[in-house]
């Protein structure tokens, strides 16, 4: 079990472990919302999003070295979910263990047009070290830029958590666990 930041518990059920248990068929994430109301994700995560409560700041890190259109679709709609409850937040797109990606420059292009995950006045920071991510990120930069939306992409961790005044040992909440290890 593990907390969500609006409602300070959720519930985990219906996982149903592969031979080596290392992850879960399904995995269904029921919210307990302030009005009753319940959603529920599908989805098989590579990611962790951990929540640094003292300075109200998301990271969110994909676990896995190839970053596929389906696992940034699955990235986006649950980061948006968590951001939408709390906040405003910060954010880093952590990027840094990806090492290869199948997004088309077409599929940045939609992701650019959409509405940040993570809105508001806040700072967002994407973190890509290898060359052809930075250079994706690049893309979706300038594609926000143009849209009059602004983040910086950087190489780091370390340099994301300079502009943000944060510290990994800041990150003690773990508000979506990765099911399986990169």
């Amino acid at each position: 079990m593990f907390q969500l930041p609006w409602s300070g518990r959720s519930h985990l059920a219906d996982q149903q472990f592969n031979a080596q248990h290392d992850r879960p068929k399904r995995l269904f994430l029921r919210p307990r919302m302030p009005v009753g109301i319940y959603i529920q994700l599908e989805v098989e995560m590579d990611f962790v999003i951990d929540l640094d409560p003292t300075h109200l700041v998301l990271r969110a890190t994909i676990t896995v070295a190839v970053l596929t259109e389906e696992l940034a679709e699955e990235y986006y709609q649950v980061l948006s979910l968590v951001a939408a409850h709390g906040g405003p937040y910060a954010a880093i797109y952590d990027f840094s263990r990806v090492t290869s990606t199948t997004l088309s420059p077409d599929a940045i292009r939609r992701f650019a047009r959409r509405p940040y995950p993570v809105p508001g006045p806040r700072h967002r920071v994407a973190v890509a070290k290898e060359p052809a991510m930075f250079g994706l990120a690049r893309m979706l930069q300038l594609y926000q830029d143009m849209l009059g939306e602004h983040f910086r992409v950087v190489r780091s961790l370390e340099e994301a958590y300079e502009m943000l005044g944060v510290r990994p040992e800041d990150f003690t909440q773990c508000v979506v666990p990765a099911v399986r290890a990169a």
